[in-house]
């Protein structure tokens, strides 16, 4: 294993990474996401550098985002900023952790009309993966956009690469770094 490299920056900046597609390379699916040692380790002193000042901001939940950097338990804001957790540990959520149950089960039903994609029920939300089937991109976008019209303005869609989501509206990454610059030791 390679040594980190010399950490040397300003103390007072807090630091916010986003993981899929930022910090880790896409995967065909969630669970393939990997991260290196080198990274944990990188991370880990970044955020003692940075006197804790360091948080996940990510589309996944917590949950996945603690197995893929375990041991490491980071200030992480989850689900697009639905689920955060503080630096003390303390989580928070901002409503229900389930969609309707009509809509989730509409949702759940295209893996079966359509094999190749994966769902992912992160609770607050509901990722449709079609990175395996990239031609059913537009078939799978218009399902999921049709089922998502009964739950507004309650929720939305968020495309992203090879997936779509069905997510609380009042929910983005954007409002995650807010909540988290309102407090120690972000601030």
């Amino acid at each position: 294993m390679k040594t980190p490299p010399q950490l040397d920056f300003d103390q007072s900046y807090a630091w916010f990474f986003d993981i899929d597609g930022t910090l880790l390379e896409f995967a065909e699916t969630p669970e393939q996401a990997h991260v290196s040692e080198n990274l944990r380790e990188l991370l880990s002193r970044v955020q003692q550098h940075a006197d804790q000042a360091l948080a996940l901001i990510t589309g996944r939940s917590i949950a996945s985002a603690d197995s893929l950097f375990a041991p490491l338990k980071l200030p992480t804001a989850g689900q697009h900023g639905f689920e955060r957790r503080g630096p003390q540990g303390k989580l928070h959520y901002l409503g229900a952790n389930s969609l309707p149950e009509d809509e989730l089960q509409a949702i759940l039903a295209i893996e079966n009309r359509h094999p190749g994609t994966l769902i992912e029920n992160k609770g607050g939300c509901v990722a449709v993966h079609y990175r395996r089937v990239p031609e059913l991109g537009e078939s799978v976008i218009q399902l999921v956009e049709d089922i998502a019209a009964s739950l507004k303005p309650d929720y939305e869609t968020l495309k992203g690469n090879n997936v779509i989501e069905i997510k609380r509206a009042n929910c983005n990454k954007g409002h995650a770094v807010r909540a988290y610059m309102e407090r120690e030791p972000f601030l």
